[in-house]
């Protein structure tokens, strides 16, 4: 069966099971594509913006949800599940995504197999346990993916991209991530049945929760690899196994290969020190470095054959993807305004936010920053 071409608007959909704004489940090589679905939608377990579950082959393909989906368990913005070999690719979710318990997504609460690629999430995602922009658990393959929503997670596993990861590449995260135990900007722990990799990854933003806490990752597994990533984000908080890279991982066979970490970033308030590419703190990159793509150091990392777009003084983002934005974080660029850099009235701050007429208040406020802001 294909389904396409729909465009559903100001949906009111209440269920119990397998709740979709177009479809319940798919299974035996069913498609939806190029669907649009804006309003609720609400169930208890396998609830998702476009299906309740998407499964033996069945593919979603071009699929956008916009407004709120809520349920209890499995609980996606596009799809509750995707299992057996199901396919979610081109879609994004602009809903807001809550759970009452585990397994909560931007895209699928639930990725238990199958290929997730090209997707974005820019809604805020809440739920209990396995909690994740992209997915909130995933045994099977992320690529080119982005989140910019917000995560929170009362419990363990929470990721920007995924509470827990099989694979995970050239993929990122700009939102900010809470919970407990397992926290990180790109997977809450990278723990899969089948193993773990993450390759040319990035996070920006602030990652706190209690124990094993990363900039990427919370925790590495048995043979876990991350290579080629980088930690961009403003701060690491939590009580206990705390790391830029990985707040924990296995001493023995866990890989980690090439990866940076921004140096300014605070770590339960403070800066780390002895940071290198193979270690769970990353070597050291400076701002600048950062700002100017120092030694290529992220114009390597993320590169067009890998299907990024970058401009130095900016953020990567996944060419072809709409919604994402390049502007790198002010803590990073040491740029907190729409324009101008105050040096004459005709280069005046450009205040266009709430936030920047906030942090210019800040900046005023603070006897150290004052005289360059008066």
């Amino acid at each position: 069966a294909v389904v396409k071409n729909l465009n559903i608007m100001n949906a009111d959909i209440t269920g119990i099971n397998y709740v979709g704004g177009v479809a319940g489940r798919l299974d035996a090589d069913c498609i939806i594509q190029n669907c649009r679905i804006t309003g609720s939608v609400r169930g208890n377990d396998y609830v998702g913006g476009v299906a309740g579950s998407a499964r033996e082959d069945s593919i979603i393909q071009g699929c956008s949800s916009t407004g709120s989906v809520s349920g209890r368990t499995y609980v996606g913005g596009i799809a509750g599940q995707v299992a057996l070999s199901g396919t979610i690719e081109d879609c994004s979710n602009c809903s807001s995504v809550t759970g009452t318990e585990n397994y909560v997504g931007g895209i699928a609460g639930d990725h238990s197999s199958g290929t997730m690629q090209n997707c974005l999430n820019t809604g805020n995602i809440s739920g209990v346990s396995y909690v994740g922009g992209i997915a909130g658990q995933s045994n099977g393959t992320i690529q080119g993916c982005s989140n910019s929503g917000n995560i929170t997670g009362t419990d363990r596993f929470a990721g920007g991209i995924a509470g827990t990861i099989h694979i995970v590449r050239n993929c990122s995260n700009t939102g900010s991530v809470n919970g407990e135990d397992y926290i990180g900007g790109i997977a809450g722990a990278s723990q899969s049945i089948y193993g773990t990799e993450m390759d040319n990854c990035f996070s920006t933003g602030s990652i706190v929760g209690i124990d094993r806490v990363g900039g990427l990752t919370g925790y590495i597994e048995l043979n876990g690899s991350v290579r080629n990533c980088a930690a961009l984000n403003s701060e690491i908080k939590g009580t206990s196994e705390l790391g830029r890279i990985s707040g924990s991982l296995d001493p023995v066979t866990a890989i980690l290969i090439n990866n940076i970490a921004f140096s300014g970033m605070k770590v339960n308030e403070s800066v780390v020190a002895g940071g290198a590419g193979n270690n769970q703190n990353g070597a050291d990159a400076a701002a600048a470095d950062i700002m100017n793509d120092a030694g290529g150091m992220i114009s390597g990392r993320f590169t067009s054959e890998n299907g990024w777009t970058y401009t130095a003084g900016g953020l990567p983002v996944l060419t072809g993807l709409d919604g994402q934005d390049a502007t790198l974080p002010s803590y990073i660029s040491g740029r907190y305004f729409g324009g101008g850099d105050g040096s004459s009235e005709e280069q005046a701050y450009e205040i266009s936010t709430a936030a920047q007429l906030v942090k210019l208040a800040e900046l005023v406020n603070d006897t150290a920053t004052y005289p360059a802001y008066r």
